[in-house]
């Protein structure tokens, strides 16, 4: 009885003794939060500890070794690891926690030392060497590329999933874990990013058009909101419906800056091309270019002098030439019955008097005669006596005639003469067939309009272009710029400066073909030409957009901003905080998605295409090589593999 006595006593010492044990390593354990620290630290300090023994210790006794010495000096882990380097479990207790917190201090400070090394190889190369770098060279630079936060982190990272993966699959598993953790932030970023952009602007063809709108818009000096940019129907209502709302500011006044930016564009274009302003002005440098001194019809005659000199010089001014051409015209031309005092044009039927008894004229004669019905055909001035018809019908004619004493001097002779008529008849074509007409007018601003309306085609802008200088001509096309998006005179401001992208868009389009015609000649022209192109491409999509899902009437919005201003008095009126805060949260929200919406960074950014972080790469490369020595050699060759992979691509 006693013996069982005293067997009872000493269980409940050994009991007591348990107990005490437990609290006692409670007590020296510390929190989780506390314990993760120290297993992170130690972790650490076994990688410090295992990088000093590498480079003095393990050397030493690896030379004894070879010398066949039995002596070795002890490793700085065998004399501090206990203290500083514990094993993992030491604070948290054994399990995975510890093993994941101990591995990523470990390998936080490897891939810290590894990539000062790198970072330190990369700064030291020669400029010579950045040159002409071999790819171990810029392998060494692209791993090089990182920070210290950068390593530490992903160090870490790849510590903690290299663990994991050891418990999930061993040695294969801690090599895909250490390798493809630290991208996980990454890739999340750029599949986020990615996300938000198929979801913004669609895919591939979706972000071409947004990087298309961006690049028009660059050229028309302005910035588009998102759903200007991509088209999509669901941000531009979305913006419509936001813009009018109470903090909705941003996209309205984008809708302004668009404007405003476009108009000063327009203006900047039409400066660069010419500082003579206003449609008076152009026309007036239009009938100076004509009609003025040494404009185009004194340069037409001038030049068509020079051609028929040297045929008449050819010729000979006592030659005679046959008139059978010319008599026939006359007979056509003039009357003989008892009509022919009424209907007769009074200066033909001198001529064909004059012409009755002969059948040759010598050609001096011949030629002043026809020059003097060219000078009739080239200023309308002198023909209001005579029918341009008729003139014309007599003109050539006289041209057959002389063409045939051309050719019966000889065949240099005819093509002399065949040069001069053709450059004579084309002049006059010219002149006759959309110059004269346009000429008449009195008012200069008329005459601007005529040359430069557009819509029915091309051929009167090109008579026009053609017959003037260059520079004439470009003072044309920069007013044609000023006046594009001009407002009517109506609706004109007093300053004069009212502009409308809608009516920019209705002048522009109005132009039609006549748009390649004005803007063309010159370099210059051509350059601006395409840049109003874009313009007007940007101008389109901002009307498109600011359409789509419009209200004309603005009812529903202003019936939602009455709302949402008698919520905010009443319940700042009455202390109902939680609508008050509600309508200032909604407020809120509107007023940053309109913000998002027309910030121009944010645009770009849906234009752009998803990148992941290569520099990472580097850092996965030199954390792979540093947990080499705890693999087995086949897990060690993949290693490398994949390593001349990684390098090859850098």
């Amino acid at each position: 009885m006693a013996g069982e006595r005293q067997e009872l006593l000493d269980l409940r010492r050994l009991a007591e003794l348990e107990t005490r044990a437990e609290r006692a390593q409670q007590i020296q354990r510390p929190n989780p939060v506390v314990g993760g620290l120290a297993e992170m630290t130690g972790g650490a300090n076994r990688a410090i500890l295992s990088a000093l023994d590498f480079l003095i210790p393990d050397q030493v006794n690896a030379a004894l070794e070879l010398a066949g010495s039995d002596k070795r000096i002890p490793t700085l882990t065998e004399k501090l690891g206990p203290v500083v380097a514990p094993p993992a479990g030491t604070y948290l207790g054994e399990g995975m926690p510890a093993d994941m917190l101990s591995k990523a201090g470990e390998m936080a400070a490897i891939s810290l030392g590894t990539g000062s090394a790198l970072r330190a190889g990369a700064q030291s190369l020669s400029p010579l060497a950045q040159a002409g770098e071999s790819a171990a060279r810029g392998t060494l630079r692209m791993m090089g590329n990182t920070s210290a936060g950068q390593d530490i982190a992903a160090g870490a990272l790849g510590g903690t999933g290299g663990e994991i993966g050891r418990h999930i699959g061993g040695t294969p598993g801690e090599m895909l874990g250490t390798m493809l953790t630290p991208a996980a932030p990454s890739t999340m970023r750029a599949a986020g990013s990615e996300a938000i952009r198929l979801a913004a602007r669609g895919g591939e063809p979706g972000r071409q058009v947004v990087q298309s709108a961006v690049d028009d818009a660059k050229r028309a000096g302005t910035n588009l909101t998102a759903g200007q940019a991509t088209g999509r129907h669901g941000l531009q209502a979305a913006e419509t419906a936001a813009r009018p709302l109470i903090g909705g500011g941003p996209l309205e006044r984008a809708l302004e800056r668009s404007n405003s930016d476009i108009q000063r564009r327009l203006a900047q274009i039409s400066d660069d091309i010419s500082t003579t302003r206003g449609t008076e002005a152009a026309g007036r440098t239009i009938k100076g270019a004509i009609s003025g001194q040494g404009g185009f019809v004194d340069r037409f005659k001038a030049q068509s002098g020079v051609m028929w000199r040297a045929v008449d010089d050819a010729i000979g001014a006592e030659t005679q030439v046959g008139v059978s051409n010319t008599k026939g015209a006359l007979d056509n031309l003039v009357r003989t019955d008892d009509f022919a005092k009424i209907l007769n044009t009074p200066k033909i039927a001198e001529i064909k008097g004059a012409m009755d008894a002969r059948q040759s004229v010598d050609y001096a004669t011949l030629r002043e005669l026809r020059s003097a019905i060219g000078a009739r055909l080239s200023d309308q001035r002198l023909t209001s006596d005579i029918p341009t018809s008729e003139l014309r019908r007599l003109y050539g004619a006289i041209s057959e005639d002389i063409r045939s004493a051309a050719g019966a001097a000889g065949d240099d002779v005819l093509r002399a003469f065949n040069r001069a008529n053709n450059y004579t008849r084309s002049g006059h074509a010219r002149l006759e067939g959309f110059i004269e007409n346009v000429m008449k007018k009195d008012d200069f601003a008329k005459v601007f309009t005529a040359v430069t309306k557009g819509g029915a085609g091309t051929q009167t802008i090109n008579a026009f272009k053609r017959s003037m200088k260059p520079r004439e001509w470009e003072i044309v096309a920069s007013n044609v710029v000023r006046e594009l998006g001009r407002a009517s005179d109506g609706a004109q401001s007093a300053a004069g400066d009212a502009f409308s992208i809608n009516k920019f868009l209705t002048d522009w389009n109005r132009l039609g073909v006549a748009k390649q015609a004005v803007f063309s000649g010159s370099p210059k022209l051509a350059k601006y030409g395409r840049d109003l192109e874009a313009i007007a491409r940007t101008a389109e999509r901002v009307k498109t957009a600011s359409q789509v899902g419009s209200n004309s009437s603005g009812t529903a919005q202003m019936s939602i901003n009455v709302s949402a201003g008698l919520a905010l008095g009443g319940a700042a009126l009455t202390g109902n905080w939680p609508v008050l805060a509600g309508a200032l949260t909604a407020i809120g929200l509107n007023n940053a998605s309109a913000r998002l919406m027309s910030n121009p960074r944010f645009v770009s950014w849906l234009a752009g295409t998803t990148r992941f972080d290569t520099k990472s790469l580097a850092s996965h490369a030199a954390r792979l090589a540093a947990i080499q020595q705890s693999m087995s050699l086949d897990d060690a060759e993949a290693v490398n593999s994949l390593l001349r992979q990684l390098g090859t691509e850098q």
